[in-house]
C-alpha cells in the first residue's frame, strides 16, 4: 500500500471516520508533506497512512512520535542523518 492515501481510503484503512483526520489536521497535531499533502487542484487531502497508524500507537504523543517522524523524513531524503538532534552537546 503507497503512504499517502485519499482521506477516505486512509480513513478506512485506519479504522476511524474521515472527520477524525481533518479534525487532526485542523488542530496542527499532523504536519503538512510529513502526515497529509495537499492534492493539487481540488480541495482534498492524502494523508500518510503508516505513520498516523504509528501515531496512533504513541497515543499522539509528539515527543514519543517525533523518533517516527525523523524516520520517516530521513527515508524521504528530507533531513540528512547527521543533521538529526543529539542527545545533548558538550
Amino acid at each position: 500500500m503507497p503512504s499517502f492515501q485519499p482521506q477516505e481510503k486512509a480513513a478506512e484503512a485506519l479504522g476511524v471516520h474521515w472527520s477524525w483526520l481533518r479534525d487532526r489536521r485542523l488542530q496542527g497535531r499532523f504536519i503538512e508533506n510529513v502526515h497529509f499533502i495537499r492534492v493539487p487542484g481540488v480541495r482534498s487531502y492524502c494523508y500518510n497512512v503508516p505513520l498516523i497508524a504509528r501515531w496512533i500507537d504513541v497515543g499522539g504523543d509528539p515527543a514519543r512520535h517525533q523518533r517516527d517522524v525523523d524516520a520517516y523524513l530521513i527515508q524521504t531524503g528530507q533531513m540528512n542523518p547527521s543533521k538529526r538532534k543529539a542527545g545533548g552537546r558538550g
